[in-house]
């Protein structure tokens, strides 16, 4: 199973990351998302680790919105999608911390229009378009995301 993280700003933009495509080698656009193992952690805590490991920040609150099912009728897998809301004006984004080897070189904030600009084969998946209406059904995301700059 994996877990997503849908961050959004006051703005109303998505944020996206930049990471290099296993099968390709080339690099594309992202939602933040990772493996969930159930034997050492919540579905919530592999979110907030998720978060860390991939931009290098902590969160404190984050909501699950969804679970989406995807692959092929043969093997079947599911994603929970979790969502926060940024108050923050400005994140410092640390890439340098990637752990496990994370491949990541950018990070950036996505209007709707922006996002549908985004070719499909510069995606790591196509149903992360589907991901986008929960800008949508920002009045019903009450918690806010709480960064910490981790600092080693």
């Amino acid at each position: 199973m994996k877990v997503g993280v849908i961050l959004i700003n006051k703005k109303k933009q998505i944020l996206l990351i930049k990471e290099k495509y296993k099968k390709d080698e080339e690099y594309k656009w992202n939602i933040i998302k990772g493996t969930y193992d159930k034997f050492s952690e919540t579905l919530l805590e592999c979110a907030i680790r998720e978060v860390h490991e991939e931009i290098g920040v902590h969160v404190k609150k984050l909501t699950l919105d969804r679970a989406y099912h995807y692959g092929e009728k043969e093997n079947p897998k599911i994603i929970f999608i979790f969502v926060g809301l940024v108050n923050e004006k400005k994140i410092v984004f640390n890439f340098d911390n990637n752990e496990n080897d994370e491949s990541i070189i950018e990070a950036k904030w996505f209007t709707k229009k922006e996002f549908k600009l985004i070719k499909k084969k510069n995606l790591m998946a196509s149903y992360i378009y589907e991901f986008f209406d929960v800008v949508k059904n920002l009045d019903n995301l009450n918690n806010e995301v709480e960064f910490f700059k981790i600092c080693f």
